[in-house]
């Protein structure tokens, strides 16, 4: 399962997954980050790096706006 992962953007520590939900257009992870509202990350390849249920982690894309 997804969730409990820690989310990274470019080795940053963002927040771990809460929650995943299903949308029309795949999954959405809901990242519970300190002191900010939940983001919302669509869990696709083209937002999505790396999963490594081994060490716990989401590296997610650097891109403007996404969170």
């Amino acid at each position: 399962t997804l969730i409990g992962l820690e989310v990274y953007q470019k080795d940053n520590f963002i927040g771990i997954v809460k929650a995943v939900s299903e949308v029309p257009q795949g999954e959405l992870l809901r990242v519970a980050r300190e002191g900010l509202k939940d983001a919302l990350i669509p869990f696709t390849k083209q937002f999505v790096l790396n999963v490594s249920i081994e060490d716990r982690r989401i590296d997610i894309i650097d891109l403007e706006g996404l969170l």
